[in-house]
Formats: C-alpha cells, structure tokens, sequence
C-alpha cells in the first residue's frame, strides 16, 4: 500500500472515531500493535467490521480471534446487526468460525478512465 493511501487510510480511521462511527481495538506488544480490527459504518442498529489485521511474524497465534471476539461481543451487546466483506479465503475461515454466514457475492464497480 503506497504511503499516501495509508495517510487517507488513517485520516478516515480518525474521522470514523471522532464522529461515532467506527471503533478500533486493539493487542500491543513492546509498545507496538501487533494485531487490530476496526468499525466503519456504524448506526444505532448495525455495524460494518473493517481492517481486521494482524503483523505477519504474529499471525497464526489467535491474536485475530481473540481481537475479533472481543469486538463482536460488545457490538452484538448494541447492534442488531454487523457485517463484514473479505476476499481472504484464510481470514473467511476465521469468520466463519465466530459465526458469520455467507449471504452472496458482492461486486463493486470500478470507473474506468
């Protein structure tokens, strides 16, 4: 990811947090964040489960899982409902795995210039 979308990227994460519309939670290790997930689209009945990430010498540990429950149980305690999109068939296991059902194919179009 070039520098200059991780910028865009970080000054939506900030905007999402400061107008109540998304969350982040987070595992840190020596000061670093090892593993994280966030929210985007928040409203009073639903939640959508962005950016679910891990450092690649920590994968494979249950940081995802453990940071993933986490932050459903207390979005299920609020929302009727909260939905995710990935294209990572090893992440889907996961998901799969704290109980989200595949609902459809989703595309997403792309303005050709």
């Amino acid at each position: 990811m070039s520098s200059s979308m991780l910028s865009e990227r970080k000054e939506q994460l900030h905007k999402d947090i400061e107008f109540k519309v998304g969350r982040v939670y987070y595992i840190e290790e020596s000061e670093e964040i090892i593993s994280a997930v966030s929210t985007s689209a928040e409203t009073s009945t639903s939640a959508m489960i962005v950016n679910v990430c891990t450092l690649l010498k920590y994968r494979g540990k249950g940081y995802a899982s453990a940071i993933l429950s986490k932050i459903l149980d207390d979005l299920l305690k609020e929302k009727e409902n909260v939905c995710l999109f990935y294209d990572n068939l090893e992440a889907g296991r996961i998901y799969q795995k704290k109980g989200f059902k595949e609902i459809g194919i989703w595309k997403i179009y792309t303005r050709l210039d």
